[in-house]
């Protein structure tokens, strides 16, 4: 095994947008108080040499700095093999279409009848006039929207899979040019006011304290936030995505299989978080000032008893907490959403809809087998528990039962 260790340290004032792109392994970006910019990089790769190709390559192309590792052109901008957004948009478009089946409103039909020859006014004669509603609904139609939709689903599901196999096709082919079990570990510090595009394939992606707007993409691993502030777009194919701190812009996380969850310590900007398979879990301080809006297709959504409800069911919430200021959303078509003002605030203590009362039971039919074996003593015991006879005469039938 090869290994080889690259340390450098960038100064440039001209430096406005950082973008960093990794084929295989960790990927952690923190923000430091220097003015320069320090790349620090550890590769893994199987022989006795490591190859050009593999090694970090970075190229400054007018107010950007570009970090790329694991092969050559491997992530060029302009690769269909890495259209995150792409698939991340066409699964929620498939979740949409999948809740509108399941969930489809009825197509109605309604017209007013008025008695009384439609006079709105005779009401002076101490008569009313009583208007009625008769609602129809269309039931061809509805059927209609249903099939439509269902073709819909089935043709972005077809594309979403041809989609897939191409990056698989195209990574396989390019991964086999620098090795297949090519390791970098990459380490970047950046300084506050730069703008944060950061992309891995294979591995964890973790980013702490960078006082700027960031994108972070993954195909295939964690995504991990910390403290940072600004707009953020976090978006993975297959890992989960968390985040604790400040959110003072607007804050997207988006993710086709794993969890989300966030701990936000002062909201000053709105959130959209949405996955295809896996539970959402938010933790808003108290004094936040939020519209919320939660759905699960499949999964319970539990709300902090603590925030203001205007519609509270099994998978839906809308509601606010303070003055409603900032829109939070959160989406998932399979997997249950929580949302408390702690983290030490148990699931008991989250409000969950109402349960309709069980159905009583019903009686008790009497076994004659299993009475005929009772003894009279157990028998007479019985009634005078249940109040039918009185303790004497429980007396003086044990007394008959024993002569």
């Amino acid at each position: 095994m090869a290994q080889f260790s690259f340390e450098k340290e960038i100064t440039d004032s001209q430096i406005k947008i950082l973008r960093v792109k990794n084929l295989r392994g960790k990927l952690i970006i923190k923000g430091w108080d220097k003015p320069s910019v320090l790349i620090k990089a550890d590769i893994d790769v199987p022989g006795e040499t490591v190859p050009e190709a593999a090694k970090p390559q970075i190229t400054t192309e007018g107010d950007t700095l570009l970090i790329r590792s694991g092969g050559g052109h491997v992530f060029s901008v302009e690769d269909a093999d890495f259209s995150m957004d792409w698939v991340s948009d066409l699964s929620g478009n498939i979740q949409d279409l999948v809740s509108n089946i399941t969930h489809h409103d009825p197509v109605v039909e309604a017209h007013l009848d008025l008695d009384d020859d439609d006079d709105m006014d005779d009401d002076v004669d101490g008569k009313k006039s009583e208007a009625r509603i008769h609602m129809n609904i269309n039931k061809e139609e509805l059927l209609k929207q249903v099939e439509e939709s269902k073709k819909q689903f089935k043709e972005m599901k077809h594309a979403l899979k041809e989609h897939i196999k191409e990056i698989k096709l195209s990574l396989a082919s390019r991964v086999r040019e620098t090795g297949q079990m090519t390791t970098t570990d990459i380490e970047i510090y950046v300084p506050a006011g730069i703008e944060l595009q950061a992309k891995n394939l294979l591995g964890p992606l973790y980013c702490e304290n960078v006082l700027q707007n960031l994108q972070l993409k993954n195909v295939n691993g964690p995504i991990r936030l910390e403290g940072s502030t600004g707009e953020a777009k976090l978006t993975s194919m297959n890992g989960s995505i968390s985040f604790e701190g400040d959110i003072s812009g607007v804050f997207t996380a988006k993710t086709m299989n794993g969890p989300i969850k966030l701990s936000v310590n002062r909201l000053q900007g709105s959130m959209k978080l949405k996955t295809m398979n896996g539970p959402i879990r938010v933790v808003l301080p108290p004094d936040a000032s939020a519209q919320i809006h939660a759905d699960s297709a499949s999964g319970p959504v539990k709300v902090s008893s603590n925030i203001t409800s205007d519609l509270r069911s099994r998978s839906k919430f809308i509601g606010s907490l303070g003055s409603g200021e900032f829109p939070v959303q959160l989406k998932t078509y399979a997997g249950p959403i929580s949302i408390a003002l702690s983290e030490t605030e148990p699931s008991e203590h989250l409000a969950k809809p109402a349960a309709p009362p069980r159905p009583p039971s019903p009686p008790e039919v009497p076994d004659p087998e299993a009475a005929s074996k009772e003894s009279p003593e157990s028998v007479i015991n019985r009634m005078v528990k249940q109040g039918r006879i009185s303790p004497d005469e429980a007396k003086r039938l044990l007394e008959l039962s024993r002569g």
